[in-house]
């Protein structure tokens, strides 16, 4: 039975630490990237992305970065210092908040969670009229 790929995620508010594996999901109103952080000590995981209007029309890999919340505050460096993702030039707007437009790495995520990526991968074959045969 092989080790689970971890990365070490501080929650800069308590300084506490956190073990935690990246998870790649879908939306499932609309297909979306979905990026989060699993945790098993906390028995639970937290969104790293956010589901806007028309983030179905990001580019693949892409997806609105949540930053502002507790324990969320330490999301941007720990993206980038782990080469999940790096900032695009745009964000995105709801209400009175604005999102930085992140584009994740598809190698990095595989490592982590190879089953998410080839879901979400099947997804926008669907959802672009291809087939994987």
């Amino acid at each position: 039975m092989s080790k689970i790929k971890t990365l070490e995620y501080m929650v800069l508010e308590t300084e506490k630490k956190y073990r935690v594996k990246p998870i790649v999901l879908t939306y499932r109103n609309n297909g979306a990237l979905f990026v989060g952080l699993s945790c098993k000590s906390l028995g639970n995981y937290f969104d790293v992305t956010v589901n806007l209007d028309g983030s179905e029309n990001l580019e693949t890999y892409c997806a609105a970065v949540r930053y502002c919340g507790i324990g969320e505050k330490g999301i941007i460096p720990f993206l980038t210092e782990n080469n999940l993702a790096e900032p695009m030039p745009r964000s995105m707007q709801s209400g009175f908040n604005t999102y930085p437009v992140y584009r994740f790495n598809r190698e990095v995520l595989l490592q982590y969670d190879p089953e998410g990526v080839a879901k979400y991968e099947a997804e926008l074959m669907k959802k672009n009229g291809e087939s994987n045969e």
